[in-house]
């Protein structure tokens, strides 16, 4: 298995569970923080999708998909490609309000396959292209590593919310 392989089936693993985390959950679930300072379920996946559309914009070299796409505006927020949510201080996520669960998994959705398409046509021999100070495949890396850990800070803070041990069904 080559590198562009993998990644995609790393990503497609992610996809499986961002969708198994977001069933069912009402727009007040996805915004319920168990802490003052945690993050919801909601913005979890909001800034994982962010946060691949930002790194593969940036290894192609096309706009984000939350400009291109009009993502920003089902957000109802700025096509400002720089908020990722990265940085955001407890204000900021607690102003976050995603539309409903289904526009999270849509705009993953979106995102995923514009990753899986670059990987499928070009990723293959450009892994170790180097844009500014790290190379292609260590971009791809920190992607699949942010997906993980999101992802699964996401399933643990719906068990919180919900009281109990949270599994797929």
């Amino acid at each position: 298995m080559n590198v562009a392989d993998f990644v995609i089936q790393a990503l497609t693993t992610v996809r499986i569970s961002v969708a198994m985390t977001l069933d069912g959950l009402s727009p007040e679930q996805l915004t319920h923080r168990p802490g003052p300072e945690s993050n919801p379920v909601g913005w979890l996946i909001w800034h994982m999708a962010r946060m691949q559309d930002r790194g593969i914009s940036a290894i192609t070299g096309e706009e984000q998909l939350w400009i291109s796409g009009g993502w920003h505006g089902r957000y109802h927020m700025d096509a400002d490609p720089n908020d990722t949510g990265m940085g955001h201080d407890s204000t900021q996520v607690a102003a976050f309000a995603p539309p409903d669960a289904d526009t999270l998994l849509e705009h993953y959705d979106a995102v995923f396959q514009s990753t899986r398409g670059y990987l499928s046509m070009r990723g293959r021999d450009d892994i170790d292209r180097v844009i500014g100070e790290s190379a292609v495949g260590q971009r791809l890396l920190a992607i699949v590593n942010g997906n993980m850990q999101h992802i699964g800070q996401a399933g643990y803070v719906r068990g919180l919310n919900e009281g109990q041990i949270w599994h797929p069904r």
